[in-house]
């Protein structure tokens, strides 16, 4: 795919009823936005909330029961909105409109970056097998480390598995820069570089 730009999501999509998602009365309106993001991965997950009474305030609530149904189906409110959309590794919801996803794992930590989760928090994250599916490659962010190209340049960048001119920086102390395109998918920088 030299020369094509691949993004982790689709900037096309199709309504939620060409999908076949028809939300049902007591998943429509304000302030219910979590219950379709549910009832697009699953009819039976939004079912579970609503018997539960589970509002679209109550955050680890709606994760847990989501994670708890499947561990490949995730939901994320969007930056410092109450809008809620979901993603499992086929496609991106939001509301009306369904998305193809094309890279499962760059995708979920883009929203994760937009809904305030700290990416390197991940594995210690309270939500039952979520860690697994998390991107393999990661960066000592709070310790001076940086990574070039960044981590939001990554997220839209066509071949994960072929990085030209990736460098890790420590402020004030120095740079790993590699020669040859490197292959981001598996790599945990955390663990194999320290400045």
């Amino acid at each position: 795919m030299r020369g094509v730009r691949v993004r982790a999501i689709s900037a096309d999509g199709i309504s939620a009823r060409d999908h076949g998602i028809e939300y049902p009365p007591e998943t429509t309106g304000v302030s219910k936005c979590h219950l379709r993001a549910m009832f697009a991965l699953d009819p039976m997950i939004a079912d579970m909330a609503i018997k539960q009474n589970i509002k679209y305030k109550d955050v680890d609530e709606i994760k847990k029961i989501v994670h708890s149904h499947n561990k490949d189906f995730d939901v994320y409110r969007v930056g410092n909105t109450d809008h809620w959309v979901s993603i499992c590794p086929s496609a991106f919801y939001c509301d009306s409109k369904v998305f193809l996803v094309n890279n499962y794992a760059v995708a979920r930590m883009f929203l994760a970056v937009q809904e305030g989760d700290d990416p390197l928090q991940w594995s210690a994250c309270a939500y039952p097998d979520s860690s697994a599916l998390m991107p393999k490659f990661s960066w000592k962010r709070d310790e001076g480390y940086s990574v070039n190209p960044t981590a939001s340049e990554l997220v839209d960048h066509e071949d994960l598995s072929n990085v030209s001119g990736f460098k890790v920086i420590r402020g004030n102390v120095g740079q790993i820069e590699w020669i040859n395109p490197v292959d981001l998918r598996e790599a945990d920088i955390t663990k194999i570089v320290t400045i």
